[in-house]
């Protein structure tokens, strides 16, 4: 995924401060955001987001959706290598694979663990847009943990789940059509038996689910 330069206007009634990031990998857009309350740094309430082109003075693009998200040290680091409950509030990558980039806009914490969610913009070619996607955004909320992995080698989306120690889910998703489509599942299940470990695993092959599964012994 490509981070990005964006400036972030943090407003409350008490004081106003500024937080610039440089990040690196920018896209052909600067952003501007302002969200509605923040305490130190805590940000929570109505935002709002301006996209303006390159080169450009007036935004082309304004969003605007709830949220809740809090700032970090990892702000300048890529979102893949970041832990779900860090990720950062704005990022740009292709995730539907047709070689222009998306958006990503944190929409609050409703990602499994209380970790970051998003809604997710997909570029159309047509109306020179972002147009949000509920199919792409639902794999960037719970039950999975953050914004998902678009695997550009791949050409698919992975993402991960768990419950507690020991249970663990991960899911890849390949694009057809401009819809993800689940083609993997694997889980990881140490709550069922006390001396295994249950590895169960679905691939769709020619239409179909293939399901293998297999057990490996608990460390004791």
């Amino acid at each position: 995924m490509k981070k990005i330069i964006f400036l972030i206007l943090l407003l409350s009634t008490v004081a106003f401060a500024q937080h610039k990031y440089e990040v690196g990998g920018a896209p052909a857009y600067s952003v501007r955001f302002e969200v509605e309350k923040c305490d130190t740094d805590y940000c929570y309430g109505d935002l709002k987001v301006w996209l303006t082109k390159k080169g450009q003075k007036t935004a082309f693009q304004e969003f605007k959706l709830e949220t809740d998200f809090t700032f970090n040290d990892d702000a300048h680091m890529k979102m893949s290598v970041i832990p779900y409950d860090r990720q950062g509030v704005v990022d740009f990558g292709d995730y539907n694979f047709d070689g222009l980039d998306d958006l990503a806009i944190q929409n609050g914490r409703e990602g499994g663990y209380g970790g970051s969610s998003y809604n997710i913009y997909i570029f159309s070619p047509r109306t020179k847009k972002f147009t949000l996607d509920a199919r792409f955004s639902a794999l960037a909320t719970g039950p999975y943990s953050g914004m998902f992995t678009a695997n550009k080698k791949k050409r698919i989306i992975e993402v991960f789940s768990k419950s507690g120690c020991c249970w663990h889910e991960e899911r890849e998703y390949k694009v057809v059509n401009g819809r993800p489509v689940k083609i993997y599942q694997m889980t990881q299940d140490a709550f069922s038996n006390e001396k295994w470990v249950i590895i169960t695993t679905r691939r769709l092959v020619a239409g179909k689910w293939k399901v293998t599964v297999k057990r490996e012994k608990r460390d004791s």
